[in-house]
């Protein structure tokens, strides 16, 4: 008889949270389970906003607004620069591999003879 090891509690969260991931993935590959998830947290939504749990931009005064667009402007920056480094990983700038590896590269001022070769 095998002897089940204790798992961690870390270990169990890690297995809740790829089992969670899992079920999400299947709902979103679901168009009619996304629709209902996506209808279901729109309620969940509105509920907060009407018990007052949730504020909105214009029910905030004016310091609170500043520190909430300022807290808006630098997750968008980092979301920007993530997307740059991510788009700079995927296609590194790098000369095209060119077709006749015998001839000798063109001079820049005979690019537009090239073009007509």
């Amino acid at each position: 008889m095998k002897v089940k090891k204790k798992q961690t509690r870390e270990e169990r969260l890690e297995k809740k949270r790829q089992a969670e991931k899992l079920r999400y993935q299947r709902i979103k590959n679901d168009p009619v389970k996304n629709a209902q998830l996506k209808e279901k947290e729109k309620q969940q939504y509105k509920k907060k906003k009407e018990k007052g749990q949730i504020k909105t931009i214009k029910d905030m005064s004016e310091r609170e607004q500043r520190a909430i667009r300022k807290i808006w402007r630098e997750k968008t920056k980092k979301h920007r620069d993530r997307v740059k480094l991510q788009i700079t990983r995927n296609n590194p700038i790098t000369p095209p591999a060119s077709d006749n590896e015998d001839q000798p590269p063109l001079p820049e001022n005979n690019i537009a003879l090239a073009a007509k070769r």
